[in-house]
C-alpha cells in the first residue's frame, strides 16, 4: 500500500482531472453505465468525446474492459496491471464490456470518431470469441482457474451480453454501422446462447425446473461461485433468463416449453406472506430480517435447494442456513437474498402466453 502522502497525491490528481471535466462540484469517479442515459447533445460535446476516449484508453489488449472503472480519467498506460484475477482478464461482470461497447457504439453514430468504432468492434470481437463452443458465456475471459470460467448468468452478466448481439443482429440504431459479416456472427452466437439456456435448464425427476446463477461449462450443471453461492436455482437470475426467451421474437417449441416449465416453477417458489423489513437499532446499526406480514408481494429466495426446492441462506462459511437471520450480518445485510424479482415474469407471461397458447 502506499504512504499516506502519497495516497493523498494521488487522490488530488484524480479529483482535478475529473473536475476540469465535470465541474467543480462533480463526483470524482464516472461509471460507463451511468453515460446509457446521457442526451445525444453530450455524446457530441467535448466533453463527451473526452470520457469515450477515456474508455478506449481503458480497453485490454484483447478486447475487453474490467470492471469498476473510473471513466472519468484516462488509463495510465506506465501503472502496472494487478496480479489479481480481475485485471488480468476481462469480464462481463457488473456490465462490464458489454456497457462500453454501447457506449462506443453510441458515440461513433454520433460522432463518427473512428476510435470509437474500432475501439467497439475490437471489444464485439472479444465477446464472439469469449463464448463457448456450447453457447454459453464465462464470467470472465482469458480463463482463470477459478469460478470465473464458468457460464454466469449472475447477475444478468451473459443475458447482457445476448441483448447487445440481438441489437447488433437487428441492426439497432447505434449499431447500423456494424459490418454484415459481424451481423451474422451475432445472429449465430444469439442462437447458440439460447440453445445453451435451454439446455441447461434444471430438471428434477424428469421436471424442467428453473436455472442457477451460473453453469458447469462442460456439462452445464449447477455449480457454486463465491463461498455462499451455492448449487441452486435461482429466484432472480431464473426470472431474468425467463424475460429473455419470452424476448424471442418467434420462440421455437424448446423454447415455448422452457418458458412454460419455468413459469411453473415460478408459481411454485413463491414465498408468501412475508416481507423483507429493514431495521436500525439503538447504535444506528441497519439489519435485516423476514417478518410475517399479511398480504405482502409475493417474495422469491435468490437460492432454493435442487432437490428439496425449500429456499436457503449462507454465509462465508458456506454452510445452508433455513432462515435469514442465521447467517453473520455481514452477508445478511451485504447481499440480496429476497426479492420480488418473480412477479415480473409473470406479468410478462400473462401477455405472452395469450400469443403463444398451447
Amino acid at each position: 500500500m502506499l504512504p499516506a502522502f502519497f495516497r493523498t497525491i494521488a487522490f488530488v490528481t484524480c479529483s482535478i482531472l475529473s473536475c476540469s471535466i465535470f465541474g467543480q462540484d462533480a463526483p470524482t469517479k464516472v461509471s460507463s453505465n451511468s453515460l446509457l442515459s446521457k442526451p445525444d447533445s453530450w455524446f457530441q460535446s467535448e466533453e463527451g468525446k473526452t470520457i469515450c476516449q477515456n474508455i478506449v484508453t481503458w480497453q485490454n489488449k484483447e478486447g475487453g474492459w474490467w470492471k469498476a472503472l473510473n471513466v472519468a480519467v484516462p488509463r495510465d498506460p506506465s501503472s502496472p496491471i494487478p496480479k489479481d484475477d480481475w485485471h488480468q482478464n476481462s469480464t462481463i461482470d457488473n456490465r462490464a464490456t458489454y456497457t462500453e461497447i454501447r457506449v462506443l457504439s453510441r458515440a461513433f453514430r454520433l460522432t463518427n470518431m473512428e476510435s470509437f468504432k474500432n475501439s467497439a468492434l475490437l471489444g464485439i470481437d472479444f465477446l464472439l470469441q469469449a463464448q463457448y463452443p456450447n453457447g454459453g458465456w464465462p464470467q470472465r475471459f482469458p480463463l482463470p482457474n477459478n469460478y470465473g470460467r464458468h457460464i454466469t448468468f449472475n447477475d444478468g452478466a451473459m443475458l447482457g451480453v445476448m441483448r447487445l448481439l440481438s441489437e447488433i443482429r437487428d441492426s439497432k440504431a447505434d449499431f447500423l454501422w456494424v459490418d454484415a459479416a459481424r451481423r451474422e456472427k451475432a445472429r449465430v452466437a444469439f442462437e447458440l446462447g439460447v440453445d445453451c439456456i435451454l439446455r441447461s435448464q434444471y430438471v428434477r425427476n424428469g421436471v424442467p425446473t428453473a436455472w442457477c446463477q451460473q453453469h458447469d461449462a462442460k456439462d452445464l450443471a449447477p455449480v457454486s461461485a463465491r463461498a455462499y453461492e451455492l448449487p441452486s436455482l435461482s429466484g432472480s437470475e431464473s426470472t431474468d433468463i425467463l424475460m429473455l426467451l419470452m424476448e424471442v421474437e418467434k420462440p421455437n417449441e424448446r423454447i415455448i416449453h422452457a418458458v412454460r416449465s419455468g413459469i411453473e416453477w415460478i408459481q411454485a417458489s413463491k414465498i408468501e406472506g412475508k416481507e423483507l423489513r429493514s431495521t436500525i437499532d439503538a447504535n444506528g446499526k441497519k439489519d435485516r430480517a423476514l417478518v410475517d406480514e399479511k398480504g405482502a408481494r409475493s417474495l422469491w429466495a435468490r437460492f432454493y435447494d435442487l432437490e428439496t426446492n425449500l429456499p436457503f441462506y449462507c454465509g462465508r462459511d458456506g454452510v445452508k442456513k433455513d432462515r435469514l437471520e442465521d447467517i453473520e450480518s455481514e452477508r445478511r445485510n451485504g447481499y440480496s437474498w429476497i426479492g420480488v424479482w418473480g412477479n415480473k415474469a409473470l406479468d410478462r407471461y400473462r401477455h405472452w402466453s395469450k400469443i403463444h397458447a398451447p
